[in-house]
């Protein structure tokens, strides 16, 4: 009656953020926790692929700002300070989401999005360490950068 299909395919499914790990790299810190919880990478590799690169992702933004669509931007330099986290590089981070929260949030509503990417910024040492430990668990040291990636380039912010 039941048999089982010869060549199945079994799809695998994504590793949800291992919570234990990251609530005691995040101490107590409850809205550290709910930000890296948010934004760390299930499968860093493959979705960074499918974003493309930050020079591509910036430049993206820039051609928002200029076509009036800040909202869009705001969420491209918010995916390169994903990114640049995942990199290990803080110097990115802190560029992009200061970028990122310069653009507002569309409405001028204190959202979500907004606290958990100023709880980041805030508290950006930890979390370039909570990363680095949640990424390369292994002992896998950073991640390089890909050929032809540069630390990101901001363009002035957008006069309101």
């Amino acid at each position: 009656m039941f048999r089982r299909r010869k060549n199945a395919v079994v799809k695998a499914e994504p590793t949800p953020i291992d919570q234990d790990l990251l609530s005691t790299l995040c101490q107590g810190n409850e809205k550290l926790h709910d930000a890296m919880s948010y934004f760390l990478y299930l499968r860093p590799d493959e979705q960074i692929a499918r974003l493309g690169t930050t020079d591509q992702l910036i430049r993206k933004a820039t051609e928002e700002i200029g076509g009036g669509d800040l909202l869009m931007a705001r969420v491209d330099y918010t995916d390169v300070a994903w990114i640049e986290l995942y990199r290990g590089n803080k110097a990115g981070v802190k560029a992009s989401l200061e970028r990122a929260l310069s653009l507002g949030d569309g409405d001028g509503l204190a959202r979500p999005s907004t606290q958990r990417l100023n709880a980041i910024l805030l508290n950006l040492d930890k979390a370039m360490v909570i990363a680095r430990r949640y990424y390369h668990r292994d002992g896998s040291e950073s991640v390089a950068e890909p050929t032809g990636q540069r630390e990101p380039v901001l363009v002035s912010p957008v006069a309101k």
